[in-house]
């Protein structure tokens, strides 16, 4: 597990010197999720299970059917015997084809003896043999990695997303209250001469400080907010300190997520469906289980001896027992079908909810812009006004502070917009259309 986590953080880190060039190239959002899925340790870690599974599944279709064994006895010598007292090497070869059938060859050096044996199941079907119910199991194994995969990469891709789309709210909030209290530092001389000539009142100085200490301090939070994002885009996504980022939301498409996400059914679904067919199975190995079963042995010898042995198996006592195991079948296979109705009412909710939640975004998304447009153009006439001294300086300050919030909602309004273009595109995959 040591070596895992160490190569993790081994693979992350040369991709931080490869995959991205330099830190002062900027960063599209494409190239965020590109560089998260390739670093991210979690992702990383589920990658190499994905590999052990199949590695696994590979090795038991593989598997040889035939086994060597040489026993080459042993020799020993008693002090009082003039002669070596030894044991016949012998060799045996033994094997199971995948159809059930084993079969074995003992061979003495010593007596110059051969022995062949051949065992043939009867009626007995292929869900009831080993090498069957291991290449299965090994098979629901690596599908269920893959699954599971896929589910860390979408869960990887959605916290990607609000990470950076957080870096560029944040950043596109400290330059709206960066340019205020630029403003406001810029009219803090014009406001303490007014004072002094006895324009402006004491208590509207005052106010006009405490408002640009306020400004101060809330970029101040911001910025260490920012500040935590960027330094989580780091340790967690991978990309390189000091990186810039850019980001234009109206050129936001959520298709992108297709350049970096195989597009496949609702990952919840299908690992119910792959528990519903493990349930089948094992309904239809319990059923076969109690069945009439039966093998057939051959041996033949050396000597021109050969011998013929026939078993056959009905069950005529365990009724009950068998029909309780077949319930307890049926019951699982009942609650896996269970399980993937209910995985698909959830999804298709989810995506009601996502649809709705995108169009309560997107109907603020549309009153951003209308709050925003008209705060732009009352501060245009409020310029007006106060250059022909019809406002006062706070009446005009109070002004440029709706429009700066007016910006500020905007930008959280986009944010949103984006945030829930992403949930629904990722809740849509098993609709019929794109979302």
């Amino acid at each position: 597990m040591f070596f895992r986590i160490w190569l993790c953080g081994v693979i992350a880190t040369m991709f931080m010197a490869s995959g991205l060039a330099t830190a002062k190239e900027p960063v599209t959002l494409v190239q965020f999720l590109e560089t998260a899925l390739a670093s991210h340790l979690e992702v990383i870690s589920h990658e190499f299970s994905v590999r052990e599974a199949e590695a696994r599944l590979v090795a038991a279709k593989s598997r040889p059917e035939l086994e060597l064994n040489i026993d080459l006895g042993y020799y020993h010598v008693q002090p009082w015997q003039s002669v070596l007292d030894s044991r016949a090497a012998r060799i045996g070869i033994e094997g199971c084809s995948r159809f059930g059938a084993a079969y074995r060859l003992d061979a003495d050096l010593k007596g110059k003896t051969v022995q062949f044996q051949l065992a043939l199941p009867l009626f007995k079907p292929a869900s009831l043999l080993p090498h069957y119910q291991e290449i299965k199991s090994c098979e629901h194994s690596y599908a269920g990695a893959k699954i599971v995969h896929q589910m860390i990469k979408e869960e990887v891709v959605l916290a990607a997303v609000q990470c950076f789309l957080n870096i560029w709210r944040l950043q596109e909030a400290v330059k709206i209250y960066q340019a205020v209290i630029d403003w406001l530092g810029s009219h803090q001389g014009i406001m303490a001469a007014a004072h002094r000539a006895g324009a402006v009142h004491e208590l509207d100085l005052a106010f006009a400080q405490l408002q640009y200490e306020q400004q101060i301090n809330a970029m101040e939070k911001l910025l260490g907010q920012l500040e935590a994002e960027k330094m989580l885009a780091v340790k967690v996504f991978g990309i390189p300190p000091g990186a810039e980022f850019v980001h234009d939301p109206t050129l936001f498409d959520p298709g992108i997520l297709e350049a970096v996400l195989d597009w496949q059914q609702a990952p919840t679904i299908t690992l119910a469906e792959l528990n519903y067919d493990l349930a089948m199975t094992q309904m239809q190995a319990a059923e076969a289980a109690f069945g009439v079963q039966g093998e057939l042995k051959l041996g033949v010898h050396s000597d021109r001896t050969w011998s013929v042995e026939c078993s056959i198996r009905v069950p005529m006592f365990d009724q009950v027992y068998r029909s309780n195991q077949i319930a307890a079948a049926n019951a699982k296979l009942t609650e896996a079908e269970f399980e993937v109705e209910r995985a698909k009412s959830e999804i298709e909710c989810e995506h009601i909810y996502r649809q709705v939640q995108l169009h309560a975004v997107k109907s603020n998304l549309k009153t951003a812009i209308t709050t925003r447009d008209l705060a732009f153009r009352q501060k245009e006439i409020a310029e007006e006004q106060y250059a022909m001294g019809l406002l006062s300086l706070l009446e005009f300050l109070k002004v440029c502070e709706q429009e700066a919030n007016a910006y500020l909602e905007l930008v959280d309004a986009q944010y949103e917009y984006q945030l829930a273009q992403v949930q629904l595109r990722l809740s849509g995959r098993s609709q019929n259309s794109d979302g």
